[in-house]
């Protein structure tokens, strides 16, 4: 892109008013961004001090919330515990001691010896069923 050209120029010199103009045109600018850029910094500094107001309140409301989360899941464990009924207190059996066995009763007295017959023929024994058989 072409830029523009003086037309004061003569003979390759540049009219003093031009320069002068110019000057007083560069300090102006100069002038204009040293605003901005203090403005441009002022700015950052409140955004930053936002910022970090802002991150600070979340901290805190995060934390808040936590408590808040444990105070709730408190209260209703408390509830539910509340709701139900106390468990009924089991009674063990009490254990039974090993007794010792009643002493046998010695006598002198004779005992009968009586014979013992087993039953051999009765429903269901072998010798029944060859028998029927």
């Amino acid at each position: 892109m072409k830029t523009k050209t003086s037309k004061s120029k003569q003979n390759g010199t540049v009219a003093a008013s031009a320069l002068i103009a110019r000057a007083a045109a560069a300090k102006k600018f100069a002038q204009l961004a040293r605003q901005r850029l203090k403005s441009i910094k002022a700015e950052h500094k409140l955004a930053r001090k936002a910022y970090k107001q802002a991150k600070k309140a979340a901290r805190r409301a995060r934390k808040e919330a936590k408590v808040a989360a444990q105070a709730l899941k408190a209260k209703l464990a408390k509830q539910i515990r509340a709701a139900k009924p106390a468990p009924a207190r089991q009674i063990r059996p009490a254990i039974a001691k090993a007794q010792p066995a009643p002493p046998k009763i010695v006598t002198d007295l004779p005992t009968a010896n009586l014979p013992v017959e087993l039953v051999t023929n009765g429903p269901g024994t072998r010798q029944n069923q060859t028998a029927a058989s």
